[in-house]
């Protein structure tokens, strides 16, 4: 005996199933093997358990005989499955095989849902085949493709905890008829004709049944391919090293019944040659003295021309070129300031092309010393200052008046000169001048000459010896 069984995956008040048709078909003719009306069988009560109905013995959960006005054609019964109930469905006999099933469908009243199609080998584990949503009391007929060569299958409609009850009705159900094929491939897109550097793309295609999966099996081409199974299409950039030589990429397509192979031959040509011709050029460049900068040069052709720098107007040693990335780093000494240019070349067999690249060079910006002085104090005081352009020795003068009068008796002792040459540490000195008009003996007294280097601990030199007025005194 085989058995049907239909679940309705919607939840409602109820769950409604009219006589409905379930059909069944495969690639070939296929007879209907079960039909049910639904008229008779069916439990006047929400029923959960085996009812023999026309067709054989279906297994419904919470299914209610519908009454013949809500049933399709407003005549005999229908199944409805109930509402947010979980697992309420019907279940068909056992089939051998399952082509085609059609039935009708539609809700009680309100609420609607979704219900599910599923298909078993056991009447235990079950699979989806195919999902529909429900609303409205008008009947809307269902069809689904099922073709399982199972000798022993049960169908079944779930309505799995859904809002509204589903009414079903009029099951048809036909027998699976294999009928399937080898693939073959169809006319072969090659051969092609292609370019190095330029993309090419074509597409295979096979039939047979079941649909075969299409395949690139292998290829003589050493980069530059792509293939999308799904679509068969291939996309194929060949690399010079593929050039003035015919490329094969073998496909297969494949299905149960067997495999077919075809083999498409592109034959790949090297690019025409053509004269170098440099890109956009990057200046004028902006730049300024003592500061370095870049920019980059490139130029196309075939063959790929090799980069040069023919010559520059600027000083010598200061710039550097890389002719395999076109790369140019240029730092401008001071006496590089206003315009200067760069000439650089691209050559292959086919000739030689030329461009000029101008950089205009700002001066080194001169920078004005400021001073500082903190922790004044009676007899001492901190004085820090910048740096100035191109200064290597800094003086500091220290006067009690604006006008900077010479100093006279009590004058005292002060920080008369500071040489600080940035490229000579050896060269640096302090001089101290005694303007106190008598002479200072440091041994009477306890004399220190303290200093500090960017902000880190402060150090001290005692000072020595007698220092004549109007003499100096230099701490090296």
């Amino acid at each position: 005996m085989k058995r049907l069984f239909i679940h309705n995956g919607l939840t409602g008040p109820g769950l409604w199933i009219a006589t409905a048709v379930l059909v069944m078909s495969g690639p070939a003719f296929a007879a209907v093997q079960l039909g049910e009306s639904m008229d008779s069988g069916l439990a006047s009560a929400y029923t959960t358990g085996d009812q023999t109905l026309t067709s054989g013995v279906w297994n419904t959960v919470s299914v209610y005989k519908e009454a013949a006005s809500a049933s399709y054609g407003g005549a005999g019964a229908a199944a409805r499955l109930n509402d947010d109930t979980a697992g309420a469905s019907i279940r068909t006999p056992a089939l051998n095989t399952a082509g085609s099933i059609t039935f009708w469908y539609r809700e009680l009243n309100s609420g609607g849902g979704t219900f599910i199609l599923q298909k078993s080998y056991d009447a235990s584990s079950w699979v989806d085949v195919g999902t529909q949503a429900f609303s409205g009391t008008t009947f809307v007929q269902y069809s689904n493709q099922v073709n399982d060569s199972a000798s022993t299958i049960y169908l079944r409609v779930l309505n799995d905890n859904q809002a509204g009850h589903l009414i079903v009705d009029e099951f048809e159900i036909t027998s699976y008829e294999s009928s399937s094929s080898p693939p073959a491939f169809g006319a072969n897109p090659g051969p092609l004709g292609a370019t190095v550097g330029v993309t090419r793309v074509f597409t295979v295609t096979a039939t047979g049944s079941p649909e075969p999966d299409l395949a690139l099996d292998s290829t003589t081409a050493s980069s530059g391919y792509g293939f999308t199974a799904g679509t068969g299409e291939l996309s194929y950039t060949p690399p010079p090293a593929d050039g003035g030589e015919t490329k094969t990429f073998t496909f297969t397509a494949s299905n149960s019944a067997g495999m077919a192979t075809q083999v498409v031959s592109v034959v790949v040509s090297t690019a025409p040659e053509s004269a170098p011709m440099f890109n956009a050029n990057p200046g004028p460049v902006v730049a300024t003295a003592e500061v370095a900068v870049a920019f980059t040069v490139s130029a196309n052709g075939h063959p790929l021309p090799a980069l040069a720098l023919d010559h520059a107007t600027a000083a010598a040693g200061s710039y550097l070129f890389e002719p395999e990335t076109g790369d140019c780093v240029y730092e401008p000494p001071a006496e590089d300031a206003g315009e200067q240019s760069f000439v650089f070349t691209a050559s292959n067999t086919l000739g030689t092309a030329m461009q000029t690249v101008t950089v205009n060079v700002a001066s080194a910006p001169v920078y004005i010393p400021t001073v500082t002085v903190t922790n004044l104090d009676t007899n001492s005081f901190t004085i820090q200052w910048t740096e100035v352009t191109e200064a290597t020795t800094y003086q500091v003068q220290v006067a009690t008046d604006t006008n900077f009068t010479a100093g006279s008796a009590g004058g005292g002792l002060f920080i008369s000169e500071v040489a600080e040459p940035g490229d000579n540490a050896n060269a640096r000195f302090v001089e101290l001048f005694n303007a106190s008009g008598a002479a200072i003996d440091f041994s009477a007294a306890t004399w220190y000459l303290s200093r500090q280097a960017n902000g880190g601990t402060w150090g001290t030199v005692q000072l020595t010896g007698t220092l004549a007025t109007g003499a100096t005194y230099v701490v090296a």
